[in-house]
This record gives structure tokens, C-alpha cells and sequence, in this order.
């Protein structure tokens, strides 16, 4: 190092080394955060991948807790038409009351079920099972207010208007489930379970209707229209369900209306409706008009219990799968958090080792150069 005039020099590449040392530790972690970003990124996906996955897993369970419900309310809403039956149809010899044990103990069982599941769906994404659960539990409120209907003598059509409004609020229930469906297929299959007690219905409908008229011993021309227009609606419906319902569950429809039960109930159907409102001769009386409608819709039934087992299948599985999910997004979050923490501890100790010996090189090179013209000075 020389003198000047009692000043001091340092040569030129002694002040860069001087830089690049006081730079090393910020240099290094520029450094290591920019070769980090893309697993930064990956990181980041993975996290939302994750936090998506387990919302999907939450509506699975919740989906499935609540579709488990089904069994209990289909035994309801059957239990409901057989009750309806029994009100509005004079063939059950005025006992109004017919029925009632039926459905007051499918409805204990129903609501014994709700207890249970009822802790199971919270958070905000069990807003449609949670709606499911509700609907069925207000339908089996409104068992008093029917039973004083019936109890009052009140019309028949107004009974059979009342029932069938807690019938439709069911079906509207059940249809809630799609809301957190975890796939079209489930959706679809809800829609098919819904169509089917839709023609269940119509098919309790005119089994009332039916049974009511005989006992009468004909139809008032507004009872024809009404009564033919059920046949026409059942078939409308079925036309639709064509559209959505699976394979499996359309050979079980078609198995359930080929049924010996069915088809006699479809052929004296036929005649009365060819009668255009007359009574056909020798035909069968209200009593085996009921029993005989009342064998088509179990036949029907049946098949609504494959579409009930085939949903609650296909709902576990979807939660099984969400859970699979789920735990390969842990595993590949936490894998991408460790490769980041450790590449960004390696390119920083690179970088420091690059820094440092760039600043070794400038030492080196001020042993060469201290003779030399490239100087600074300092006073």
C-alpha cells in the first residue's frame, strides 16, 4: 500500500473485493429465492390442490351421511300414499284411521335417524343435506294437521291435496342431495331415485282414485279427466328418466313393470279407460283394484331400493376416492415443502461460495496490482 503525501492508497481491486464482501450475504439469498420461485409456484398449487380436495372430501361425507336417510324416507313416503288411500277411499269402510300405526312408526324411525346424523353435517357446504334432513323432519310434523283433515270429513279432494303437498316436499328434500353430489353420475342417480317415487305417486294417485270411483260405481266427467291424466303423466315421466338413469337401474324399472302384478294392473287400467268413464261389466271391484295397483307399485318399490343401494355405493366410493386425494395432496404439499426449504439452503450456500470466491479473486488480484497506477486514495 503507498503514501501520498501522508495519505493512504488501496488499490482499486481492494475496494471491489471490499463490495463484493459486504454483498455476499444479500447476494446469496437473491439468489436462492430466484432459483426457489418455481417450486414456490408448484408449492402453491399443491396447497390449493389440497384445500380443494379436502372441501370434496367434506361434501362427500356429507353427502353420504345424508343419503343414508333415504331407506327411512322412501318407508315414509310410501307409508304417507297408504294412509291417503285409506282416507280418501270409502272401500276401507270408514275406518279413516287405517294406516296410521304404519306411518307413525316409519316416521320414529325416520326422525330417530335425523338424531343421529344431524351432528355429522356441519359446515357450510352441508347446506343441501342439511336441507334434506329439515324437509323430512317438517314433513313428519304435518302428520296432525292431515289426520284433522280426514278427521273433519273434510273433502276428498282437499285430503288428497294436503297429502300429496308433504308427498312433493319429500321429493324436494331428497332432490337437496344433489346440490353437494360429487359427480354428474350421483346427481344423475338422484334425479332417476326422485322420477321413480314421481311415478310411484301417480301410481298411489290412481290407486285412491281408482278404488274411490268403483266404490261410487262410476266417474263424474271431471273424475275421468283427472283420472286419465295420471297414466298420461306416469308415462311422461318414465320418457324423462330414459335421459338420466343408468343402465342397471333401467333393466330394474323395466324388470318391475313386466311383472305379472304389473301387467294385469296396466291391462285393467286399460279397460277402464276404453270405457270413457263408464264401469266396464264384470270388472274387478275397489278392493281388488287397490290390491292389485298396490302390487305394481311394490314391484316398483323394489326397484327403488337398487337405485337407493346403487346411490349409497357409488357415495362411498366417491368418499374413499376424496380421501385418496386428500392424502396424496398431503404427501405431495409436504414433499414440495421440504425439496424448497433445502434447494433454497443449497443455492444459498452456493451463491455464498461463488460471492466468496469472486472475492478472492479480487484479494489475489490487489497482490498483483498493489504497484501499480489503478489506486483510490484515502485520507
Amino acid at each position: 500500500m503507498a503514501r501520498k503525501g501522508g495519505a493512504r492508497t488501496l488499490p482499486l481491486m481492494t475496494q471491489k473485493g471490499a463490495c463484493f464482501a459486504m454483498t455476499n450475504r444479500s447476494i446469496a439469498r437473491r439468489a436462492g429465492l430466484i432459483a426457489a420461485a418455481p417450486l414456490a409456484g408448484l408449492l402453491a398449487i399443491s396447497a390449493q390442490m389440497l384445500d380443494d380436495d379436502r372441501n370434496a372430501l367434506q361434501a362427500a361425507r356429507i353427502t353420504e351421511a345424508a343419503a343414508s336417510l333415504l331407506p327411512e324416507i322412501s318407508a315414509f313416503f310410501h307409508a304417507l300414499q297408504i294412509e291417503r288411500g285409506a282416507a280418501i277411499a270409502s272401500v276401507d269402510g270408514g275406518r279413516a284411521g287405517a294406516g296410521r300405526a304404519r306411518t307413525d312408526a316409519a316416521a320414529d324411525a325416520m326422525l330417530d335417524a335425523i338424531t343421529h346424523l344431524t351432528p355429522l353435517l356441519g359446515g357450510a357446504s352441508a347446506a343441501g343435506p342439511r336441507a334434506t334432513l329439515r324437509i323430512a323432519e317438517a314433513a313428519a310434523a304435518e302428520r296432525g294437521a292431515l289426520r284433522r283433515l280426514v278427521d273433519q270429513g273434510a273433502p276428498t279432494a282437499d285430503i288428497t291435496l294436503a297429502y300429496s303437498a308433504t308427498v312433493d316436499r319429500l321429493l324436494s328434500g331428497i332432490a337437496r342431495l344433489r346440490q353437494e353430489a360429487p359427480n354428474q353420475q350421483i346427481a344423475n342417480d338422484v334425479l332417476s331415485l326422485i322420477s321413480q317415487l314421481r311415478i310411484s305417486e301417480l301410481s298411489g294417485l290412481e290407486r285412491a282414485a281408482g278404488a274411490a270411483v268403483l266404490a261410487e260405481g262410476g266417474f263424474a266427467p271431471e273424475d275421468f279427466t283427472a283420472f286419465s291424466s295420471l297414466a298420461m303423466q306416469q308415462g311422461a315421466v318414465l320418457k324423462g328418466l330414459n335421459m338420466w338413469v343408468s343402465p342397471e337401474i333401467f333393466v330394474a324399472i323395466d324388470e318391475a313393470l313386466a311383472t305379472p302384478q304389473a301387467r294385469e294392473f296396466v291391462k285393467r287400467r286399460t279397460e277402464l279407460l276404453n270405457a270413457r268413464g263408464e264401469i266396464p261389466a264384470d270388472f274387478v271391484d275397489a278392493r281388488t283394484w287397490r290390491q292389485i295397483a298396490a302390487a305394481r307399485i311394490g314391484a316398483l318399490t323394489g326397484a327403488e331400493s337398487r337405485t337407493i343401494a346403487r346411490l349409497t355405493a357409488a357415495l362411498t366410493e366417491a368418499r374413499k376416492a376424496a380421501q385418496t386425494r386428500v392424502r396424496g395432496a398431503l404427501a405431495m404439499t409436504a414433499m414440495l415443502g421440504a425439496m424448497l426449504g433445502g434447494a433454497a439452503l443449497s443455492l444459498s450456500g452456493t451463491a455464498r461460495r461463488l460471492v466468496g470466491g469472486l472475492v478472492g479473486a479480487g484479494g489475489d488480484a490487489e497482490g498483483r496490482t498493489s504497484g501499480g497506477s489503478s489506486s483510490m486514495m484515502i485520507v
